[in-house]
């Protein structure tokens, strides 16, 4: 929506345009995975990944070589990875934080919607016409 409503996208920044580029960009490449994937049913691969994300975390050198034999896909797909949560704090994104990502999001109370006009009788929900007396 953002790129094809007019409405939007005159309300939409730059960055949150290039940040919806890349996580199709990103999806792209985590698809691309897949099929190379297939060469590695034993799971090195895997632990390979699993051992540069322990070792990135953890802050321990040499994290790079253990991704010395592993594909162009699998590194550019972590490069980007790495980058979008490079320039999330600074798009709209991180508003994700204070919405449904939020566990108070879960326990808040129902909203209760009134109506702004009072007394109004059953069926006549319809605004009156201009001019048309009280």
């Amino acid at each position: 929506r953002r790129l094809t409503e007019p409405r939007i996208r005159i309300n939409s920044k730059t960055s949150d345009i290039v940040l919806l580029l890349l996580l199709w960009v990103q999806l792209a490449l985590g698809l691309a995975t897949v099929p190379l994937s297939g060469q590695h049913l034993d799971g090195s691969m895997m632990m390979k990944l699993a051992g540069w994300a322990q070792a990135i975390v953890t802050f321990q050198p040499g994290a790079s070589a253990l991704l010395a034999d592993a594909g162009f896909i699998f590194k550019a797909h972590m490069f980007l990875g790495m980058s979008i949560f490079f320039i999330f704090p600074f798009t709209r994104l991180v508003h994700v934080w204070s919405g449904f990502a939020s566990v108070t999001y879960l326990m808040r109370p129902y909203q209760v919607v009134r109506s702004r006009r009072l007394n109004v009788p059953a069926g006549q929900n319809q605004p009156r016409q201009p001019g048309a007396g009280v």
